[in-house]
């Protein structure tokens, strides 16, 4: 009996020990640096680890990509000392299996990744990256019509021009249902969306409000009176896994649908609350970082990071058209009423003697091959 506590004893005396062992103790896998992509190999029920040390401070991302496989992955985040710190599934910025996982780090210290796999029944393979987390660092304005983003960053690009916008309402979204039954969120111009009790709590209850469908890349403002707390959008389908938002008391929230769906909304609030929503109707323009605007209007670009990560600019207004002309002798912009003839100076658009002898001239000049241009643009 004494031998059998002695053996026991050394066994979690070991146990102890390795606990308290730092995971940087351990060898890795693989290591990975800053902007590094390395493709990890997953053994059947098992996992690796990755070490990376980061040379600044800062917050970082790590993350997969499994192509067009139906892969799982998941990663946990360590530091020095074995504490976790971070972990994903799947990214809760895209329609995606892949993980996308932000966390905090030191300059000179060592962190571990520990790359996992929903069971496959054998080894896989998939792509991890490591990033510097990236922002817009300048915001477009009328007269620097741009976006710049955070030096080295793996964005793309993508201009709309809003064409309208217009308040969500009881005729264009369906009110939610409450606990009590025939209990349902109401709609009024004054305080837009009432919300309906689902569940109570001692300080604060949550609330339902509307069902609105969006479409991918769409995106819809909420405006949340004094009593926000917490605030939800989602869906429940077979695409997306549902996405929500914190918003802060009289604060606009924009959301992008990652996919065509139907929305729910949800709140947590300390009183009877009301929200209000605008859903803006938006056209494709450019993909480049600067705006290439041919007409005046209100423009916005979602700068998407790492594939994934969607961040909306803020919207500049171009108060001047670029006129654009689809022929080009046309004499009206495509885009707005302005007429170069009629801004014109030239003989060639006047009636009268004058315009009469210019006609000649003209004559003349394409029977000899001289087609010359106006000063407008357009063909004499």
């Amino acid at each position: 009996m004494k031998k059998t506590s002695k053996i026991l004893a050394a066994v979690m005396a070991i146990v102890m020990i390795v606990a308290a062992i730092p995971m940087s103790a351990f060898a890795a896998d693989y290591t990975i640096s800053l902007g590094e992509t390395i493709t990890v190999n997953i053994p059947d029920g098992g996992y690796v680890n990755c070490k990376f040390t980061p040379a600044e401070d800062g917050t970082y991302v790590v993350y997969s990509d499994i192509g067009e496989s139906d892969l799982d992955p998941y990663v946990d985040v360590y530091d020095k000392d074995g504490n976790l710190i971070a972990w994903n599934d799947d990214s809760d910025y895209a329609d995606t299996d892949d993980f996308y996982c932000l966390f905090d780090a030191e300059a000179g210290a060592d962190y571990w990744f520990e790359f996992n796999l929903v069971d496959t029944g054998k080894a896989e393979e998939y792509a991890v990256t490591v990033v510097k987390f990236a922002e817009i660092t300048h915001q477009p304005t009328a007269d620097d019509p741009y976006v710049e983003v955070s030096e080295g960053a793996d964005a793309e690009y993508q201009w709309y021009k809003i064409v309208d916008s217009f308040e969500v309402t009881d005729e264009n979204a369906e009110a939610r249902e409450g606990d009590a039954e025939g209990s349902f969120a109401t709609y009024d111009s004054a305080n837009g969306w009432t919300g309906v009790v689902i569940d109570e709590f001692e300080s604060d209850a949550e609330y339902n409000f509307f069902k609105v469908e969006l479409e991918e890349g769409q995106i819809i403002e909420m405006t949340a009176d004094s009593f926000a707390d917490y605030f939800g959008i989602w869906c429940v389908c077979e695409e997306s896994d549902g996405c929500w938002e914190d918003v802060d008391a009289n604060e606009t929230v924009e959301f992008i649908a990652d996919h065509t769906c139907f929305y729910n909304t949800w709140g947590e609030y300390a009183e009877i609350p009301h929200l209000k929503a605008e859903k803006p109707e938006m056209k494709k323009v450019n993909t480049d970082a600067e705006l290439k605007a041919e007409e005046a209007g209100t423009y916005v670009c979602l700068v998407t990071f790492d594939g994934q990560r969607v961040e909306v600019s803020d919207k500049v207004e171009i108060t001047e058209c670029n006129h654009s002309y689809a022929d080009g002798n046309d004499a009206t912009c495509d885009f707005c009423e302005y007429n170069r003839a009629e801004n014109c100076g030239c003989n060639c658009h006047k009636g009268g003697i004058a315009g009469f002898f210019f006609k000649i001239v003209l004559f003349f000049q394409k029977l000899f091959g001289q087609n010359k241009v106006c000063a407008c643009g357009m063909n004499h």
